[in-house]
């Protein structure tokens, strides 16, 4: 984990700053301390029922997998079918500080962590961000990091990225009204969120 990504993170209680110690972060304002498991921060409380019933979803079937033999090229050609990947990857400066919310198991974060951005990739599910942060470490990818955190109090510094992207979780909040505020707070003015939302029939 780089002093860049704990810049970028924040305790879920207070929104103080963090430090890193030994194997936890702890906040420099309330003292809270957080686990940091397998290179994973863990900054969240306890969820409601239905959000629950989401990661629980997850940890047992985590989306997308990860075939046997993968490797970086092999991710870069499978994102770059997607015509919206291809979009976001040019449009999006090299240096930017870029968050995926609801990143599952972290493909289009590896995807966008190129040149010298700096990518965080959040999700409730602890199964899925460490299929994420293996895939990281299998691919020598460095500058994104995986976060356990809940959109409803993100551990996440409010106004600290360039770009904000989040495809398929409002649907599985409680108060969708709510989570996109949330998820406003952590753009920088002047900064870009990309909202993918499903529809009756597709996404």
């Amino acid at each position: 984990m780089h002093d860049l990504h704990i810049q970028l993170l924040a305790c879920p209680s207070c929104l103080g700053p963090l430090r890193r110690d030994e194997l936890a972060l702890r906040c420099q304002a309330c003292g809270n301390r957080h686990a940091l498991i397998d290179g994973i921060p863990a900054l969240r409380g306890p969820i409601d029922a239905r959000s629950e019933a989401v990661r629980g979803f997850y940890t047992e079937t985590p989306f997308p997998g990860y075939p046997p033999r993968d490797s970086y090229s092999w991710l870069r050609a499978r994102a770059e079918r997607s015509e919206l990947a291809r979009l976001l990857d040019r449009a999006i400066p090299g240096d930017a500080k870029v968050l995926e919310l609801g990143c599952g198991t972290g493909q289009m974060s590896l995807f966008l962590a190129t040149a010298e951005r700096i990518v965080i990739g959040a999700d409730l599910t602890r199964a899925s961000l460490q299929l994420g942060a293996a895939a990281a470490r299998r691919f020598g990818i460095t500058r994104t990091l995986f976060l356990e955190t809940d959109l409803r109090a993100p551990g996440l510094r409010r106004g600290a990225f360039d770009v904000v992207y989040s495809s398929g979780v409002l649907h599985h909040t409680p108060n969708p009204r709510a989570a996109f505020a949330a998820m406003v707070k952590l753009v920088k003015p002047g900064g870009i969120l990309v909202l993918g939302l499903y529809n009756a029939y597709a996404r």
